[in-house]
C-alpha cells in the first residue's frame, strides 16, 4: 500500500515530509528510519541495518523494541500507509513524484536529453531548476554514519549538476551570470578541478585575464603543495585555451554525462550498514 499522493518527502536538506505543512518526525533517530527507507523505496531493509544505521556499532540492548516504536510512529505520520513488514525487514513505498530526490534524478535525466539533443538553453534551465530542490546538505538531521554512508555521494550528484549547468551556461555565453557563483563553488571546492576550469574561463571571457591566469597559478600551487600532483585535462585544457585566446568551451557537452544506466540486479545477501546504499547516484565518475 502506497503513500497518498498529497505527502511530499525530502530527503535534500533537513530530512522532512510535508503534508500541506511539515509533519513532526521528532529526532534524528526516527528520521533516520525514514531516510534510510526512502533511500531504498520499494525494497526491504533488514532490520539489523537499520539498527545499525541509527545507533551505530553499539546499539542498546532495546534498540530493535525502540525501532519497531520508530516505524509504529512513522506509520501514524503516513496516515497508516507506506510502511509494511516482509520478513526480518521493512519496506517504504511512496508512490510516483513523492520524494525530492526522484524529482531531481527525474530532472537531471530530461536535462540530458535536452543536452545529447543540443538544446542548451532548455539544459540549463532544467539544471536550475533540479538544483533548487537542494536546501542544504542531503540527509541532514539524520544519524552521523547515515549521513557519512550516503552524504559524499549523494553531495556528488549535485556537484556534478553544478558542473553540467555551468558548462551549458559558458557555452551559451553566459560567462557574467555564472561568475559570481563560480567564484563561490571555486573557493568551496578548492581540489576540484572542474570548477577552477569553469571560473578561469568565465573570468577569461569577461576580460579578465589577468585574474584567470591567477587561478590558473593558485590551483596549480595547491595541487603540488597539498596532494603532490600537477593539474589534470581539465585545467590544463583552459589554461592552453586562455594563452592561445580561442574557444573557452571546455568540453564537448555530448561528453557531460549526468545519468548513468541502470545498476545491475542485486542477487547477493541482504544488505548490512558498512555497505548501505540507495538507489544509483547520479553524476558518479566514470573514469
Amino acid at each position: 500500500m502506497r503513500v497518498h499522493g498529497g505527502m511530499r518527502f525530502r530527503l535534500l536538506g533537513t530530512v522532512e515530509v510535508w503534508d500541506e505543512r511539515s509533519v513532526p518526525l521528532g529526532g534524528p533517530k526516527p528520521r533516520t528510519v525514514l531516510a534510510a527507507l526512502l533511500l531504498n523505496q520499494d525494497h526491504v531493509v533488514p532490520e539489523s541495518t537499520l539498527v545499525d544505521l541509527t545507533w551505530g556499532e553499539k546499539p542498546p540492548a532495546g534498540a530493535r523494541r525502540q525501532l519497531q516504536l520508530y516505524v509504529s510512529r512513522l506509520r501514524k505520520v503516513l496516515g497508516g500507509a507506506g510502511i509494511t513488514r516482509h520478513g526480518d525487514g521493512y519496506e517504504l513505498s511512496i508512490g510516483p513524484e513523492g520524494l525530492d530526490l526522484d524529482e531531481f534524478d527525474d530532472e537531471t535525466e530530461l536535462a540530458q536529453a535536452d543536452l545529447a539533443a543540443g538544446r542548451l538553453e532548455q539544459t540549463a534551465n532544467r539544471l536550475r531548476q533540479a538544483l533548487k530542490l537542494w536546501r542544504g546538505n542531503a540527509l541532514n538531521g539524520t544519524s552521523s554514519l547515515l549521513a557519512e554512508i550516503e552524504g559524499p555521494a549523494l553531495a556528488e550528484r549535485r556537484l556534478t549538476a553544478l558542473e553540467a549547468l555551468f558548462e551549458a551556461e559558458l557555452e551559451l555565453g553566459r560567462h557574467g551570470r555564472v561568475l559570481a557563483d563560480l567564484y563561490r563553488i571555486a573557493a568551496e571546492e578548492p581540489y576540484r578541478e572542474k570548477f577552477q576550469a569553469q571560473l578561469m574561463l568565465a573570468l577569461h571571457e569577461s576580460g579578465r585575464t589577468e585574474a584567470a591566469l591567477r587561478v590558473h597559478a593558485e590551483t596549480r600551487k595547491r595541487l603540488s603543495t597539498d596532494l603532490g600532483i600537477d593539474p589534470g585535462r581539465h585545467i590544463t585544457e583552459a589554461h592552453l585555451r586562455i594563452l592561445r585566446g580561442g574557444d573557452p568551451v571546455p568540453i564537448p557537452p555530448r561528453q557531460w554525462v549526468l545519468r548513468p544506466g541502470p545498476p545491475a540486479e542485486d542477487t547477493g545477501p541482504p544488505v548490512t550498514a558498512p555497505a548501505f546504499a540507495g538507489r544509483p547516484f547520479i553524476g558518479e565518475q566514470t573514469g
